[in-house]
């Protein structure tokens, strides 16, 4: 992710990777992923070419593990990360996609594609997308990025009425998040409300 990214710092924060094992959200747990001993090494090894910034190897190794067990909802929601790290758009929402057709329930490939639009600057999308899952997440980093990415997406937008309230929602949720302060302050700024933008930046 770019050094200027205003998500880069929450999502260091908060390690919200999709799929990762024991954050798959809105399932129960799932029992061992049905592939060979091979399988789950590729899936291993393609988080540690993710966490090293090897994107393409990282693909590529998961394309590995997908192929020992085909439509894995944590091996598809990695490959979609991974893409849209990479800037790959239109790749990681067609995986995510397909991911919502063989997981309807996951909130969190909803959040993610909606990031996903927002990085491809599509707003309409990026806002519909992740509404209504952030509501109904059951785990709560879910929700806090979910309307974090709705905040910024408003911003984008010129709603600042409406990024205010997502990033209100957010620092409520999580008072010592401070990555949420500056964009709540830079909403309040832009609707002309400097003494308000000045405020949040004191909470900070």
């Amino acid at each position: 992710m770019n050094g200027d990214d205003p998500l880069s710092p929450l999502l260091d924060r908060y390690t919200l990777v999709p799929g990762r094992p024991g954050l798959a959200v809105g399932l129960p747990s799932r029992g061992p992923v049905p592939q060979s001993e091979g399988g789950d090494g590729h899936l291993e090894q393609g988080w540690r070419c993710l966490a090293a910034g090897d994107y393409e190897g990282a693909v590529e190794t998961f394309r590995r593990a997908l192929k020992l067990a085909a439509d894995d909802p944590s091996v598809l929601s990695a490959i979609g990360w991974t893409q849209a790290m990479s800037q790959e758009y239109d790749e990681a929402l067609i995986t995510y996609h397909h991911l919502l057709v063989v997981r309807p329930e996951d909130t969190l490939a909803s959040v993610n594609l909606g990031y996903t639009c927002l990085r491809k600057g599509t707003y309409a999308e990026a806002i519909e997308d992740p509404s209504k899952p952030i509501r109904i997440a059951a785990d709560p980093k879910t929700g806090l990025c979910g309307r974090c990415y709705l905040g910024l997406t408003y911003m984008a937008r010129e709603m600042y009425s409406d990024a205010e309230s997502l990033l209100l929602e957010t620092v409520g949720l999580d008072s010592s998040m401070s990555e949420a302060f500056f964009p709540l302050g830079r909403a309040r700024f832009l609707a002309g409300r400097e003494a308000d933008a000045v405020a949040s930046s004191m909470l900070d």
